[in-house]
């Protein structure tokens, strides 16, 4: 009878348990090295934040954007271009300047421009406007980490050009007879006449002149009578009363050109005839002395006022 011997079955077993714990040795090293990262990498990045933030101080560079907006906004408008200006905010490098055509929202606004100073005001010019175009703009400063807020919409309208304002003035204006009669009260003489022919505007519904017979060329009495006649072309036009030594006439033609009554802008034209050409030129509403026999129109083409024969302004009703 043949036995089996089992005496080399245990270390065999053995052996086995021992590579295989060689094996998993790495994989519980690493797992347990993963873990450890897990816990350890919040920490790493917080630490690698705080020495870039560190290092951004050390160097100047700022780590919010700037917390203000710009403040002190100013536009100065012209026919062809815009002038903003502002004041220095905080922590900004430079500027960036939104625009949007009339009154539109930011979100169809486009960049213009961008401003990079360091002055306690800020300036910047538009140069790409049309005239007599509406337009809004924003400002918002920057740094090197990111935009700030933006200032409010500011709106406004680029002026016609000088030749736009002259083309506006001289289309609402023809040119008139005016006579002024006197006549003895029992008609023993012949009427005696003085005549002229002013330039009437058409301001509104009614007809300005910046001349004016005077006062006792309209005035009756017991022994003499007087009056005044305005004609344009064929049609007669009705004196209606005269604001310190500017006429105020109806009754003359409906379909011509009017100018709307306006304030003055910081430069404004004035527009006379003289002879059959016209004659202009660029004044402020205050000088001491303006051209005679004219009428004054700001930079949007609307009349201001008109001067009298002594050069004094006299603004319309």
């Amino acid at each position: 009878m043949i036995q089996i011997s089992h005496r080399h079955s245990f270390p065999r077993v053995a052996l086995g348990v021992v590579a295989v714990s060689i094996l998993l040795l790495p994989i519980a090293y690493v797992a347990g090295l993963l873990t450890e990262m897990g816990q350890v990498r919040p920490v790493l990045t917080k630490l690698d934040q705080a020495r870039q933030t560190l290092v951004q101080q050390q160097a100047g560079i700022p780590t919010e954007p700037p917390a203000a907006r710009p403040s002190q906004m100013h536009l100065s408008w012209g026919a062809q271009d815009v002038t903003l200006s502002w004041a220095k905010v905080p922590g900004a490098s430079s500027y960036t300047i939104y625009r949007s055509s009339a009154s539109g929202s930011f979100q169809q606004a486009v960049q213009v421009g961008q401003v990079i100073q360091s002055s306690s005001v800020i300036v910047f010019v538009d140069g790409t406007v049309t005239p007599d175009t509406s337009y809004t703009y924003w400002i918002a400063p920057d740094n090197a980490a990111g935009q700030g807020p933006m200032t409010p919409a500011v709106s406004g309208r680029t002026y016609l050009t000088w030749t736009q304002v002259l083309d506006a003035g001289t289309s609402a204006a023809m040119s008139t007879d005016a006579t002024a009669w006197s006549q003895s009260a029992w008609g023993l003489l012949p009427p005696h006449s003085i005549a002229t022919s002013p330039t009437v505007w058409k301001i509104g519904t009614k007809f300005y002149s910046a001349f004016s017979f005077p006062a006792s060329a309209q005035t009756s009495t017991w022994l003499t009578k007087r009056w005044t006649t305005w004609t344009a072309g064929n049609q007669t036009m009705t004196f209606v009363h005269a604001i310190n030594g500017i006429s105020v006439l109806a009754g003359g033609p409906q379909d011509m050109s009017s100018l709307p009554i306006a304030t003055a802008t910081p430069e404004d034209l004035a527009i006379w005839q003289n002879g059959l050409q016209w004659d202009h030129e660029i004044i402020a509403a205050n000088d001491p002395v303006l051209p005679q026999d004219a009428i004054v129109l700001n930079r949007y083409g609307q009349a201001v006022g008109l001067t009298t024969v002594q050069g004094h302004l006299v603004t319309l009703e």
